[in-house]
């Protein structure tokens, strides 16, 4: 890991415990890790950012366990206001810090941030596979619960920012499966207006 840092900015990294130290003379690390400690890695989350960013990042000690939030000054990205962040893990199914409730939790914070922010960015591990599934609504949408609430495409769906942006509306992934949590992701998605990309 930190020979890849040597070429960022900032880093993140997941699967963390109150047993994991990192040491890296060039940034500072702060940590959200999981207290319990057993024979495998626990989900805790690690931001780290070099040291000449000290002033332009601020951390936010939340509840929610899946989500670590920071914010990056505005000038950083030369924008008319700050950047949250939101380092997310939701630890797969079938383990024993597995929440059903993990999207819901991350949604009450996102939230409360959205009433002050405009730009927020979730990144991370959510564990969720969505295929080649949508994560808006289409403007020609038959969806029941759209057309009993909504008369404005505008109101229920921002997908022309991705015309705007010159990004394909089809998704295009290798992978075929559909998981409960990718599905979690594309209705969370789809109630905030947000997009979701995969970064390599």
């Amino acid at each position: 890991m930190i020979r890849c840092t040597s070429n960022y900015e900032m880093t993140t990294k997941t699967k963390l415990d109150d047993c994991d130290v990192i040491n890296c003379d060039e940034f500072i690390f702060s940590f959200k890790n999981r207290h319990k400690i057993t024979s495998h890695r626990s989900g805790g989350i690690a931001l780290g950012y070099r040291k000449c960013l000290d002033k332009c990042i601020k951390t936010f000690d939340t509840e929610c366990k899946f989500v670590y939030w920071f914010s990056v000054d505005k000038k950083v990205f030369d924008l008319d206001e700050n950047i949250v962040f939101g380092i997310v893990y939701i630890p797969p199914v079938n383990t024993n810090y597995t929440s059903e409730e993990a999207f819901n939790e991350i949604d009450v914070e996102f939230q409360r941030f959205s009433q002050n922010s405009k730009y927020i960015v979730l990144l991370g591990d959510f564990n969720s596979r969505t295929a080649n599934l949508s994560d808006f609504y289409d403007e020609n949408s038959d969806d029941e619960f759209i057309v009993q609430h909504f008369t404005d495409q505008f109101d229920y769906t921002d997908v022309h920012i991705l015309d705007n942006l010159k990004i394909p509306r089809e998704r295009n992934s290798p992978d075929n499966v559909v998981n409960g949590f990718g599905r979690k992701l594309l209705d969370f998605c789809k109630s905030n207006k947000s997009f979701y990309t995969k970064w390599k």
